[in-house]
C-alpha cells in the first residue's frame, strides 16, 4: 500500500497490523487535516503528517515528516495482548504541540535518530528525547496546558474546543516557518469549523412569510473549499 492521501477525515484509528509475525510495509502516505485517535503503521516508511489532531502514534517506521499537528494524549501506557514491535526512526518533527507523550509503548519500541525542531511540549522534555539519538532545537517545554489554546481542556477531541493559540502562548509565530505552532500554522492551516472539501452553506436566510406577490425570499450563500 503506497501513494495514498487521507484528508479531512475523522477516524477512530488507522492501523496496519502490528504483530511481529505479520509483515506490512506501507509507504508514501500523506495524512492532512484529520482527527485520528490512534495511528499505527510500524512497518511503514515516508509518511507525511501535517495539520492533524492525533491521539496515539503506534509506530510509523522510518523517514517521516510530522509537522503542525496536535497530539492530545497524556500518557503512553496502552495495554495490549501479544508481542508487538514498533518503530519511529529517522523522522522529523516540526511545529507540533504535545500535551503528553503520544508514543505508545509496546513490548519492543524503537525511537531513535529523530529530529525535533520548534515543537511545544507540556512535559518538561529534555533531549535526547525518548532514546539515544533523538535531538532537538528551539523547542518550547514545560508549558501549562490551560495557557496554550483559546478554549481547550482534557485529552480528547471536541468540536466545541478552540485550538487557536492564546495571544500570550509562546507558540505564537514560533514555528520554524514563522507561523503558529500547531494546526493553524504551516502551509495548510486547519479550516475553521473542521469543514470538508465540498461546498458548504455559509449563511441561510429564509423569510418566514411570502411577500405581497406570493414569493418567498430565500438567500443562501455557499462557499467552496480550497484544497
Amino acid at each position: 500500500m503506497s501513494g495514498y492521501t487521507i484528508s479531512r477525515c475523522k477516524i477512530g484509528s488507522v492501523l496496519s497490523r502490528i504483530e511481529s509475525t505479520f509483515s506490512c510495509n506501507p509507504s508514501d502516505i500523506t495524512i492532512t487535516e484529520c482527527i485520528i485517535g490512534w495511528l499505527g503503521f510500524p512497518g511503514g516508511n515516508n509518511f507525511t503528517l501535517c495539520n492533524n489532531i492525533l491521539g496515539y502514534i503506534g509506530g510509523l517506521g522510518n523517514y517521516n515528516i510530522i509537522k503542525n499537528n496536535i497530539f492530545l494524549s497524556s500518557t503512553n501506557n496502552i495495554s495490549l495482548s501479544g508481542t508487538y514491535t514498533t518503530t519511529i526512526k529517522n523522522s522529523y518533527f516540526e511545529n507540533n504541540i504535545f500535551l503528553g507523550n503520544p508514543f505508545a509503548t509496546y513490548y519492543s519500541y524503537t525511537f531513535d535518530d529523530n529530529v525535533f525542531n520548534n515543537n511545544l511540549f507540556v512535559q518538561n522534555v529534555t533531549f535526547p528525547y525518548q532514546s539515544t539519538g533523538s535531538i532537538g532545537i528551539n523547542n518550547i517545554v514545560n508549558q501549562t496546558q490551560s495557557t496554550i489554546f483559546v478554549n481547550q481542556s482534557g485529552n480528547s477531541f471536541s468540536y466545541d474546543d478552540d485550538y487557536h493559540l492564546q495571544s500570550t502562548c509562546p507558540g505564537k509565530n514560533a514555528g520554524r516557518d514563522g507561523t503558529d505552532i500547531g494546526i493553524y500554522g504551516g502551509a495548510s492551516p486547519w479550516k475553521e469549523g473542521s469543514i470538508p472539501f465540498n461546498p458548504h452553506i455559509q449563511t441561510l436566510n429564509i423569510s418566514p412569510v411570502t411577500n405581497s406577490s406570493g414569493n418567498l425570499n430565500v438567500n443562501i450563500q455557499v462557499e467552496a473549499q480550497p484544497r
